[in-house]
């Protein structure tokens, strides 16, 4: 699941999510998912307050098995303007911030995932600033944790050597870079996982 919205006072939001198994259910999670976080940013809620009300809802309907479910879920508030931003994460993958094309910026924080308890406990906003021709790398784990015909993973530390190595380029062409990476290291392999890449990067004309 991903998602990204265009708000009032120059805003923009991205968030990403990963909803545990596969099948109707998880497909049911994503979707609520989705119209929770759509109505907690219409009614201007903070990123917080919208995880808050996403975990009530997912815990109350499918915290007990056989339904039990969980998602792991990002989601980022960037000013345009200025290029500051604030976080959140409920244990998804830390999305990267590339900065002048040498060096790799997680956008780290730790917390348990939507879903696996009844309330969020601890949960932090975390700041950061993107500057012009930076760019953020969002992803789900299908990305890092795919497996080549050796059995060996492509992993989080490969994925952001790759990132380095990537010349100046526009958001479409990392993104599709990525993409030719990660099926030239899975070859012929059959996937375990499905795979969302959102790639974010702020113009000069932003500055």
């Amino acid at each position: 699941y991903f998602d990204v919205r265009v708000l009032q006072r120059d805003r923009v939001c991205i968030i990403i999510g990963d909803v545990t198994g596969h099948g109707v259910g998880s497909a049911l999670v994503m979707a609520m998912a989705k119209a929770v976080v759509y109505q907690g940013l219409k009614e201007d809620r903070g990123l917080i307050e919208i995880f808050e009300d996403l975990n009530q809802t997912i815990y109350t309907y499918f915290h007990l098995p056989p339904v039990r479910k969980m998602i792991t879920v990002f989601a980022a508030m960037i000013e345009l303007p200025s290029g500051r931003g604030s976080f959140v994460n409920a244990g998804h993958n830390f999305p990267v911030q590339v900065v002048g094309n040498s060096t790799c910026i997680d956008l780290a924080a730790v917390h348990l995932p939507i879903g696996a308890v009844s309330r969020l406990r601890g949960m932090q906003l975390h700041e950061f600033t993107i500057a012009p021709e930076d760019y953020l790398v969002f992803y789900t784990d299908g990305l890092i944790e795919v497996v080549n015909s050796q059995k060996d993973m492509y992993s989080y530390e490969r994925f952001k050597d790759f990132l380095v190595s990537l010349s100046a380029v526009d958001a479409d062409q990392i993104a599709q870079r990525l993409v030719e990476e990660y099926d030239k290291w899975l070859g012929n392999n059959e996937p375990d996982d499905d795979l969302t890449i959102v790639v974010l990067k702020r113009l000069k004309a932003d500055a």
